[in-house]
């Protein structure tokens, strides 16, 4: 393990918060998270953030890409709510205080 620790922007940092404070369904965190994280991408932002912070801002990315909310669909690659909460905290858990 690392003692490195990521400083996403406010705007990440503050989405993946609300929803592990219950702010929001994991359906609507995948929403907006994907969002955010298109745009990021079109506007060419994540070329000013360090390499450390935008490999934790992907692992969100790609868990909410692994996330499954219905068990009938659900592959067995695929998670459930309770897997992407842990491991976005986990993520989220490498921040820099702030």
């Amino acid at each position: 393990m690392t003692d490195e620790k990521a400083n996403p922007p406010d705007e990440f940092r503050a989405l993946i918060n609300d929803w592990l404070r219950g702010g929001m369904t994991a359906d609507q965190f995948d929403i907006a998270y994907s969002q955010l994280w298109s745009n990021w991408v079109e506007e060419g932002r994540f070329k000013d953030i360090d390499s450390f912070t935008c490999e934790c801002l992907d692992k969100v990315f790609t868990a909410l890409d692994a996330f499954c909310d219905d068990p009938d669909d659900r592959c067995e690659y695929e998670i459930d709510e309770t897997q992407l909460r842990k491991e976005v905290f986990e993520i989220a858990k490498m921040f820099k205080p702030v």
